[in-house]
């Protein structure tokens, strides 16, 4: 579990690492807002993901190595997470 604190966002994440891949299963409390979205980066590849009401998202299948999160929120700029390094 890693958590993350930024522009009054908490991003708690949990990380699993089978067969090689990273799985990320996070949550953004409060909520911010209808609309928004994550995208969970790795320096070769972002997925997009929306956010559920409960603020809960999920990412499979992504390469080890560097990771981030950022929220985007409508109106607002994107709050990012630093990058951490997730090791198999």
């Amino acid at each position: 579990m890693v958590r993350f604190v930024a522009a009054g966002l908490t991003f708690d994440l949990e990380v699993t690492v089978g067969d090689g891949l990273i799985d990320v299963a996070g949550q953004i409390v409060p909520h911010p807002g209808e609309g928004s979205h994550v995208d969970v980066r790795t320096p070769h590849l972002t997925l997009t993901r929306r956010l559920a009401r409960t603020g809960h998202f999920a990412a499979t299948g992504l390469p080890p190595g560097w990771l981030s999160v950022v929220c985007h929120r409508p109106g607002q700029p994107p709050v990012q997470t630093r990058w951490v390094r997730i090791r198999p």
